[in-house]
């Protein structure tokens, strides 16, 4: 446990270690019964003693880091096109309503011998779902959902099971030279699900996240309907969850999840959401969506042109009324993202010579190094706002 603590706040790992145990201990006591009722036909007295909830976890753990997602046709349907007569089959050619092609479903598979290859970014196995999911700062909890729902983007990947000769094909992701690693993408994941799932994790893991929620009251219906339309405006809102901390289920709030990685730690939407929160009723209702979004850049283009008009007291466009909000927005950013980095603020949590899995120094530091440039770069604005 203090090595789970040494990985930061921020990480999930802790939470997601307590959420697998539970899996563990419902998945035993599922098992169990099925194993007892097979005890004299299938498993004897010896495997009914062996079958405890260790070897569950042992089972639990390698589906986990050892499975594979394969899209498998179901033999059923194969069979019953195999026996389709040559009558049907002409029939069907000639007709414009003919059956549609069989989809493969996405099965989850030991590969003996499959695990010889190494872990390496950029390897590719999933380039096709990469340039499905171009929302890399949303963070989509439902990605796995996404992934079985589109079982076409699980093709051309490193195993890849071939229906007409019942045959798993290895394909090479990248040129392999003589004697040299066979290795391919395991995941395009951040280094909290690479530790908790395959034991190691990767120095400027360019996957690596920190999640930060923006959240939006319900306390004025009109007011949140608005900000609610806007997102949806921005093509952000499939991405907000309705959440709730109230026992009775009576008060609740809307928040967007937003990931800042190392390579945008400071993101367009980011920016944009907050701009949401903080505008006046007057601004939310006159400015338009792309005027909000790229708020920034208005200040930019118009600050010499503002000089050479009369001043407008109720005009929303006033640029320094503008500059005054994305000031605002971006001190409540810095307060925000100052108080994640206390729990960073130390090189690490451990000491060298109690942990004795350097992996856990490299997610907390990944994390540190994302919060460190967000707030660089939020610093940086400040000041050119300012400067302005």
């Amino acid at each position: 446990d203090k090595e789970l603590k040494g990985c930061g706040n921020l990480c999930p790992i802790r939470r997601d270690t307590i959420q697998i145990q539970v899996w563990i201990k419902k998945t035993f006591k599922i098992l169990k019964p099925i194993i007892e009722e097979f005890k004299e036909t299938i498993f004897g007295d010896e495997g009914v003693k062996q079958f405890t909830e260790s070897m569950v976890e042992f089972l639990c753990m390698t589906c986990r880091n050892r499975g594979v997602l394969l899209p498998i046709s179901d033999g059923t349907l194969v069979q019953e096109q195999k026996e389709e007569t040559k009558e049907e089959k002409k029939n069907n050619t000639n007709n414009d309503n003919k059956k549609p092609s069989i989809d493969s479903k996405l099965y989850h598979c030991f590969v003996p011998l499959g695990d010889f290859g190494n872990h390496k970014f950029g390897a590719k196995s999933s380039t096709k779902l990469e340039l499905q999911n171009q929302r890399r700062h949303l963070n989509d909890g439902n990605m796995n959902l996404f992934v079985k729902s589109h079982p076409e983007l699980m093709k051309k990947k490193f195993f890849e099971y071939d229906d007409k000769t019942n045959a798993l094909i290895v394909r090479s992701q990248e040129q392999i030279l003589s004697g040299g690693q066979i290795c391919y993408e395991y995941t395009a994941a951040p280094n909290w699900e690479l530790l908790q799932n395959f034991g190691f994790a990767v120095p400027y893991n360019p996957y690596d996240r920190v999640i930060v929620n923006i959240t939006f009251d319900a306390e004025d219906p009109k007011r949140l309907a608005k900000e609610l339309q806007v997102l949806n405006k921005m093509g952000v809102s499939s991405f907000i969850k309705r959440v709730s901390d109230d026992p009775n289920g009576q008060k609740y709030k809307y928040s967007l999840a937003i990931a800042l990685t190392l390579g945008d730690a400071c993101p367009t939407i980011l920016l944009s959401a907050n701009r949401v929160k903080l505008l006046s009723d007057k601004q939310l209702n006159e400015l338009r969506t792309d005027e909000i979004a790229f708020m920034d850049r208005l200040i930019l283009q118009n600050k010499d042109k503002q000089q050479n008009k009369d001043k407008d007291k109720d005009d929303v466009r006033d640029i320094n009324k503008l500059k005054v909000l994305e000031l605002n927005v971006l001190r409540s950013l810095q307060a925000s993202l100052n108080v994640l980095w206390e729990g960073y603020k130390e090189e690490s949590l451990i000491d060298p010579n109690e942990c004795k899995h350097p992996s856990v120094n490299i997610l907390y530091n990944s994390i540190r190094m994302i919060l460190r440039k967000s707030i660089q770069i939020l610093d940086q604005k400040v000041q050119d706002l300012g400067q302005d």
